[in-house]
């Protein structure tokens, strides 16, 4: 049984890229990348990582977020100075919840 879930919007500039959700169970985190419909549909949109072509499934991790949105978590000090701004008692914080707050990343086209 589920027991809590979330969801946040990925965006590449101001267009839906997909969703991440986490869901909660009693014994573990349950963590799913899944593109928006018009991104896989749409002929001039790329995939966010190499681990993560564009396709209609979810990727689903167990425990730990998809390798693409686990790189975009902050380490060290920075981390931890996050973790202590939204009263996490692990100083490491959860991944999902820095990402929520923090997560606001711009990319930048150089071509």
């Amino acid at each position: 049984m589920n027991e809590k879930w979330s969801n946040l919007n990925v965006y590449y500039y101001s267009l839906i890229v997909g969703h991440l959700t986490k869901t909660k169970h009693q014994n573990s985190d349950e963590y799913a990348f899944t593109y928006a419909q018009e991104y896989v549909e749409s002929e001039l949109t790329v995939p966010l990582g190499v681990n993560l072509s564009k396709r209609f499934e979810a990727y689903s991790c167990k425990d730990k977020l998809p390798p693409f949105f686990d790189n975009l978590v902050s380490e060290g000090w920075l981390r931890e100075n996050q973790s202590k701004a939204l009263n996490l008692l692990d100083f490491k914080g959860d991944k999902f919840d820095i990402l929520s707050y923090f997560g606001f990343v711009y990319f930048m086209d150089l071509t």
